[in-house]
């Protein structure tokens, strides 16, 4: 019974691999995630949609810039809202203390971009 029993391991080890999993070593490190402020460009990856089907209300609001640098300009709107603008909104960005007008898109179904502004001259 002990001699069948040799031949059916050598067989189950062969059929397994019998050998360690191909694992990472423990010196390995994982790649960083994508910073917080990471931004797909849509239009340059085809104008693809993302997050199903999504619905927006949208408001044309008066604001205030109330600081801005080459990336954006956060702004006072309506009641004190303060909200930030990335430059690709408002190219070229404005300068602190400039008025302007903006359409702005949030997001109220799906899983869309949450905020879209538009320069409105």
């Amino acid at each position: 019974m002990r001699l069948a029993i040799l031949p059916a391991l050598a067989l189950f080890l062969a059929a397994c691999g019998g050998s360690e999993p191909d694992l990472p070593g423990e010196d390995t490190v994982a790649p960083n995630p994508p910073a917080e402020d990471a931004r797909v460009d849509y239009e340059a990856e085809g104008g693809m949609i993302v997050g199903g089907p999504c619905s927006y209300e949208t408001d044309i609001i008066e604001v205030t810039v109330i600081e801005s640098d080459e990336d954006g300009a956060m702004v006072e709107g309506p009641g004190g809202e303060e909200m930030y603008v990335p430059s690709e909104y408002v190219s070229p960005v404005p300068a602190t203390g400039e008025t302007l007008t903006l359409k702005v898109e949030r997001i109220t179904e799906g899983t869309c971009t949450p905020l879209i502004f538009s320069r409105v001259e």
